[in-house]
């Protein structure tokens, strides 16, 4: 079989103001290379100033649910998405696994398709949701259930579920980058008139001043923004702590003041494509002090500029990041070995250029066009091997 019809549902996208994540942005350069030799199928969630239905990039999406809101739409898709899958008669189905927007298929229907597992919620989900994680926790046992194929993202996660679905084949396909990243060029952000953003304190940003960059979710628990402000609390330097991404800085303002820091961090929120790059061409390195992932492309993304990373040693963190190689993995949530590894790094420049080369050489790996031809190669062993 040469020309595949492929399905794939997952709630995210990356049009979606509530969310847009790594799983979204995967789908989005997956197909984009794909969509010329495949016809393919993308049934997301629904959110406001989206289409019911749309082609990018040759690949058509389907929105389904509501859109008012978050969790409504959440529950929507929940129910919708399937019946929107099951009259295309595709030759393979991928669910994108969450329990926060969970699929029931039949039994047959998962003999017949594939789930791409990012991650596992496990004990944290009760951390990180309260009410929501007792319910994604009751399901996720059911939910992975009796599905013979699975796709991760990272080997560290190909490990721990083939130990748990021990009759499934695990196969595993990691996330990449845009190889024009691979290109660029340190530079430096000078101050030409257009504030990059303010402290936490409200104070102008002095835009030509050495800092560090965090690029993610503004989530304080899942992404470790919490210890990551009490490791500035103990770090000694002149530079300042960037952070930019989705998500409510509120919470983040109140760490910030919790650890006497809000002078020397600036929260810039959400940053388009070009000052991200630019962030992450001028920055000293980046951090990623997450209580768990299933990969993390902003790590590979910082890598791939010829940045090391201090990372949380964690499953699929531990693979993006080789320790002492292209960066330094401490334990979650550790302030004391946090503050170490970041103090280490801001006193040497050599080990920051070390670092740096070996995490370009290392980011080459995984650009979008190999991971896409990974993953086609993964559908096409799922099909053979159903007969």
């Amino acid at each position: 079989m040469d020309r595949m019809c492929l399905a794939h549902c997952l709630y995210d996208d990356v049009r979606n103001p509530w969310c847009a994540g790594g799983g979204a942005v995967r789908v989005r350069e997956v197909y984009a290379r794909l969509a010329p030799e495949h016809d393919i199928t993308v049934v997301t969630g629904w959110a406001p100033d989206m289409p019911g239905c749309e082609r990018r990039q040759g690949v058509r999406y389907i929105h389904v649910g509501r859109q008012r809101s978050y969790a409504g739409s959440r529950l929507a898709y929940s129910a919708q998405a399937l019946s929107w899958v099951r009259p295309l008669r595709c030759d393979l189905w991928i669910w994108e696994y969450s329990p926060y927007a969970p699929l029931f298929p039949t039994s047959q229907e998962r003999r017949d398709g594939l789930v791409l597992v990012h991650h596992t919620v496990g004990w944290q989900a009760l951390h990180a949701h309260p009410v929501l994680g007792w319910v994604a926790l009751a399901l996720e046992g059911y939910l992975l259930r009796g599905w013979p194929h699975v796709l991760v993202g990272a080997p560290s996660w190909q490990q721990l579920i083939q130990r748990r679905l021990p009759r499934a084949r695990v196969w595993c396909v990691p996330s990449g980058i845009d190889p024009a990243l691979l290109e660029e060029e340190e530079t430096f952000l000078y101050d030409d008139g257009v504030p990059l953003g303010r402290t936490a304190g409200g104070e102008r940003m002095a835009s030509n001043a050495p800092f560090v960059v965090y690029l993610g979710r503004l989530d304080p628990w899942v992404k470790g923004l919490d210890t990551l402000l009490e490791a500035w609390s103990l770090v000694d330097t002149g530079a300042r702590l960037l952070l930019a991404g989705r998500g409510d800085i509120r919470p983040v303002h109140q760490l910030a003041d919790r650890w006497r820091v809000a002078d020397r961090v600036t929260l810039l929120g959400s940053v388009d494509e070009g000052l991200k790059r630019q962030l992450l061409r001028a920055c000293l390195f980046s951090v990623a002090p997450s209580r768990y992932e299933g990969w993390c492309i902003a790590a590979l993304e910082a890598q791939a500029c010829g940045k090391p990373v201090v990372a949380s040693d964690i499953p699929g963190l531990r693979d993006a990041v080789l320790d002492r190689q292209t960066g330094v993995l401490v334990r979650p949530a550790d302030a004391g070995s946090l503050a170490e590894a970041m103090q280490r790094l801001l006193d040497s420049q050599e080990l920051r250029l070390r670092y740096g080369a070996a995490a370009k050489e290392h980011a080459r790996r995984y650009t979008w066009l190999e991971i896409a031809r990974q993953q086609e190669a993964v559908y096409r062993g799922v099909l053979e091997e159903r007969g």
